[in-house]
């Protein structure tokens, strides 16, 4: 049987957003993971569990350009 991460009944072979987050997989900084799509900082953690998102040392909520 084909993975099919998604479960949309198209093999991840021939489907272009794996994780059908809506971002296309050449795109998609997690492919698999259907609530991350972006790695600002490219720290491994996605921009939406990350605190930090340009890896400053400020967090997001006090940062005035959190992805800068």
């Amino acid at each position: 049987t084909p993975l099919d991460t998604d479960g949309d009944l198209e093999p991840d072979s021939n489907d272009t957003d794996d994780d059908n987050d809506g971002y296309h997989d050449t795109v998609d900084a997690f492919p698999t993971n259907s609530t991350e799509w972006l790695d600002t900082d490219e720290d491994g953690t996605g921009n939406n569990a990350d605190n930090d998102d340009d890896g400053d040392g400020y967090n997001d909520t006090v940062d005035a350009f959190p992805t800068n």
